[in-house]
């Protein structure tokens, strides 16, 4: 038995580290695409634990992350979304718990639009993880919002 090197990432010399795996994440390897759909409690839990190493599960980081995003967009297209921002879908009824029922994933209800899409439309450049660790902060005892769309809310009133 010996040992295989590491898989590098396409093009480069740079092997793949921790980081690069997260919801949302494209991955090639061995010719192969690997699309990852979703994280399991324990994964998710663990990336929030250890969140130095793990970005995209940084509530603080994600939070600031979306704040100068809107900041920089334009008073009319902040008010558009204010508007669209669907109430119905995507409530932390459940915080602790991952649901297949992501951001982008299309509600229960098909007039509305997913969220992680409205705000891409919009110009927000987000990973489906980051929306996902947003989503997982609501609700918790100690937030301030109880759900996602309550966030969206007040960050963008907040840039206005």
């Amino acid at each position: 038995m010996h040992r295989q090197p590491s898989q590098r990432k396409p093009g480069t010399l740079e092997a793949y580290v921790p980081q690069d795996f997260y919801v949302g994440a494209r991955i090639e390897l061995h010719d192969r695409l690997f699309d990852l759909i979703k994280a399991d409690e324990w994964t998710l839990k663990f990336m929030e634990d250890n969140k130095e190493h793990f970005p995209v599960s940084d509530y603080a980081k994600v939070r600031r992350k979306v704040e100068d995003q809107l900041r920089a967009l334009p008073a009319d297209i902040k008010a558009d979304l204010t508007k669209k921002i669907p109430d119905s879908n995507l409530k932390c009824e459940d915080p602790g718990i991952a649901r297949p029922s992501s951001p982008n994933v299309v509600p229960h209800d098909n007039s509305k639009e997913p969220v992680g899409n409205l705000l891409a439309r919009a110009g927000l450049k987000l990973k489906q993880h980051e929306l996902i660790t947003l989503e997982r902060n609501c609700g918790k005892m100690d937030s301030e919002f109880e759900d996602l769309q309550s966030l969206l809310k007040s960050l963008i009133e907040k840039s206005l």
